[in-house]
């Protein structure tokens, strides 16, 4: 009978292939509920608590790389209708001047979401909950208005088909939104003006875009009857206090990664704008509970020293994620064969076949009840299994020859000094000097993995193996430590992570608004140019000196650009500024063209504006384009295409991942220095408009070179490239080299992204059309 069981686990995916989750929306995730149920429950309770009281409510879970705080997320957002909430994931940010806005766009991403089972989104369900509500209650004498909210209260979908003639022709509309506004003095009149356009067809996906915080032409604001745009910090908060006073249910605004947001903006005061700005919700907001996540040594060593007093007596919760007991640990492991043997149709002869509970149990303790190394030992063991062709049940006495092996290898327990010493013998000078900047606390942490003999016999490794473990969590701190995957292995796997998180963006366009791109861009941006800085990288053979977030830097003018950053030239230091502009609204455009022109007249030798391609002006905007063309020596306007776009957030969400100790190769974590270091060799040259504008700096060091501003080359680019392989579906690099009077340095970086695209095959010298 065992030959059953035994052929249905060789012969199926590994169960325990997956370790790690990417975010809370991921819908394969096995969970057991008992486990972090503790920090499950605070949540919940304070949101009841929220949801009674009507104030807002803020609590922090801790807890270390792979205990579960994503998991917890998303079985937050899981349960969340049947708790009668609103989830929202709010992404690391990558702008901080614009932290309510980044919110905002992350709320309407968020509510816009839904599963497959699902018929309607929560954000519909709001839009039909507040429409129905503002007729029934706000004009309860009207006929018509109580016959459409009977309608739209049961089913909200209704107000998508619903014919608006008549709504508007009655003047119900005017009537239910002067109804709300005086319901509540703090309800922002012009997003209730656009919430009632989105029952106009006509009207509906511009009125998205406004509510999303998209800046849209004047020609549509007219059209919603609305001013402007949601164009300023305190607009956003104020559309984002309007939709907590309307929501019926609480809203539960999570914040995962924090410990990226520290990385990234460690020296402008990150954590600290973003308490200050998570302090305000907590004041000025009801039916809101702020709930942020962070490794606990991050928290406790960095971050909590960054976070204002103030902020840290709002926090009401703070609680740590529990280690797997034996009792999680077998429920775990059932829960994972689960979907192996009852997919069969067939029974083991005991739930967690072929695991014992004393081998889990004793597992559990040797991994230190860390779910992902757990879950990475027995992922092992099944591989093992395969490789060996046979399956053999596994008891405590396993463990113990484990441990007798590793006993007579000799590897005895270790002061923290010890370790340090130890593990330096076989580092290079920089990683020593990182290793002995160590604080105490940092020591303890790194030597927890292995001063226990128990720990020690999980997967034996060199000593500076696994010191990578603790160090991984002190990545800004500490250079890339030896691993026991090769340079090729580790390459190959952040090529497939870069590859798929390219996906995402394609296959999740409506998750990447402009303003979002425009966002993320900056954050990515800012982060590679300090990283250059930090490790002495030059970027196409430019050597950079400083870069800060630009605030003002023309006198009298309430606007700065986005970054600012200088680099060594034979003349001397050089500032370059950088403006993201990614407005609809084509006014926008020539206003910062033309604070360009002032900033290069000044202290700014060179400033470029960025822009989405989608977004490229039309013909018609002869102003702009002719001061566009005039700012060509010192920079101008460029066009960010869409590829350059896929390439900018595959890397900020790779640095995000690598950050936060959630980027996993076999049994090892890969850290973000080395996800820095494929970031400079790898993705850089694949990132047209760090081409375009580096080139340029480059060029401009050379008599003679000029540089056209505006341009679509990397569009037509691939359009060229496609066009061709159509009519020969197969080339080599150097045959579309002369076609197209290129050189391989400029076409290599598109025609591996294509390759990421699946439109063709690649392999460095011959090209195939797929």
């Amino acid at each position: 009978m065992a030959e059953i069981f035994d052929a249905i686990i060789l012969g199926k995916v590994n169960p325990f292939r997956s370790t790690s989750i990417g975010d809370p929306w991921q819908t394969d995730v096995i969970d057991v509920p008992e486990y972090n149920e503790k920090a499950t429950r605070i949540v919940l309770e304070t949101l009841d608590e929220v949801r009674s009281t009507g104030r807002s409510g803020m609590c922090m879970i801790l807890g270390d790389a792979g205990v579960g705080k994503t998991h917890v997320l998303a079985r937050l957002r899981r349960i969340a209708e049947e708790n009668k909430y609103l989830f929202v994931s709010v992404r690391p940010l990558g702008d901080l001047t614009r932290i309510y806005g980044h919110i905002l766009q992350e709320l309407m991403i968020s509510l816009r979401k839904k599963d497959e089972e699902d018929q309607y989104s929560p954000l519909e369900h709001f839009i039909g909950d507040v429409i129905s509500r503002a007729l029934s209650d706000g004009l309860p004498d009207n006929p018509s208005a109580q016959h459409l909210a009977s309608s739209f209260d049961q089913n909200p979908m209704k107000i998508f088909s619903y014919k608006p003639e008549r709504f508007y022709s009655s003047n119900l509309r005017k009537m239910a939104i002067n109804y709300l506004a005086s319901s509540a003095p703090d309800i922002d009149i012009q997003f209730l003006e656009v919430l009632f356009h989105v029952l106009n067809p006509t009207m509906r996906a511009t009125a998205f875009k406004w509510l999303s915080g998209i800046e849209i032409s004047q020609k549509d604001l007219d059209r919603l009857e609305v001013p402007h745009s949601i164009n300023s910090e305190n607009r956003a908060l104020s559309i984002i206090q309007t939709i907590a006073s309307l929501a019926q249910r609480p809203i539960l605004l999570s914040f995962d990664q924090l410990e990226s947001i520290y990385i990234r903006f460690k020296r402008d005061n990150g954590i600290q704008l973003l308490f200050d700005s998570l302090t305000n919700l907590y004041n000025q907001c009801r039916h809101l509970l702020v709930l942020a996540m962070c490794q606990s040594l991050v928290w406790n060593e960095s971050i909590t020293k960054e976070v204002p007093e103030y902020a840290r007596q709002r926090i009401d919760y703070i609680t740590r994620l529990e280690r797997l007991s034996h009792k999680n640990a077998v429920a775990l492991v059932k829960a994972r064969f689960d979907t192996m043997f009852l997919d069969s149709g067939v029974i083991p002869p005991y739930a967690t076949y072929p695991f014992k509970d004393d081998f889990i149990a004793k597992t559990a303790d040797k991994t230190d009840g860390n779910p992902r190394l757990f879950l990475r030992h027995l992922r092992d063991r099944i591989n093992e299994f395969k490789d060996q062709g046979e399956i053999r049940e596994l008891t405590v006495v396993d463990i113990t020859t484990e441990v007798q092996k590793e006993a007579v290898a000799g590897v005895p327990p270790m002061t923290p000094d010890e370790v340090v010493s130890a593990a330096s013998s076989s580092l290079s000078q920089d990683s020593v000097n990182a290793l002995q900047s160590l604080s105490e606390v940092e020591k303890e942490a790194l030597t927890g993995l292995f001063t226990e003999p128990d720990m020690m016999s999980v997967e034996p490794a060199p000593l500076a193996t696994r010191a990578e473990e603790a160090l991984e969590v002190l990545d800004d701190l500490a250079p890339v430590m030896p691993s026991s995957s090769t340079p090729t292995e580790i390459i190959s796997f952040l090529e497939s992570k870069w590859a798929k998180y390219a996906q995402e963006f394609e296959m999740e366009i409506f998750a990447f608004p402009h303003p979002v791109r425009r966002d993320f861009c900056k954050g990515v941006l800012y982060e590679i140019l300090n990283a250059a800085i930090e490790k002495k990288r030059p970027i196409y053979g430019i050597n950079l000196l400083n870069v800060r977030i630009d605030r003002n830097l023309v006198e009298k003018d309430t606007k700065g650009l986005d970054l600012v950053f200088t680099y060594q030239t034979p003349r001397g230091p050089t500032s370059v500024g950088i403006e993201i502009n990614n407005s609809e609204h084509g006014s926008t455009v020539f206003q910062s063209l033309r604070r360009l022109k002032k900033l290069v007249k000044g202290n700014i030798r060179y400033a470029f504006i960025l822009r989405d391609e989608e977004l490229s002006l039309q013909r018609t905007a002869t102003k702009s384009l002719d001061l566009a063309e005039s700012l060509t020596d010192y920079g101008g306007l460029y066009y960010i295409d869409f590829l350059s776009n896929q390439a900018l957030l595959a890397t900020k969400k790779l640095l995000d991942l690598a950050s936060a100790g959630d980027l996993v190769l076999g049994s090892q974590t890969v850290s973000r220095n080395q996800a820095l270091s494929f970031i400079f060799e790898e993705c850089l040259s694949r990132i047209t408009i760090f081409q375009t504008v580096f080139s340029h700096l480059q060029s401009s060091q050379e008599p003679g070179v000029r540089r056209t501003g505006y341009t679509s080359e990397s569009s037509e680019a691939v359009e060229a490239i496609v066009t061709i392989l159509k009519f020969n579906p197969r080339m080599t690099t150097d045959r579309l080299c002369m076609l197209l009077n290129r050189n391989e340095q400029e076409l290599n970086p598109i025609l591996k992204m294509l390759a990421i695209r699946g439109l063709i095959s690649f392999d460095g010298k011959n090209i195939n059309l797929l």
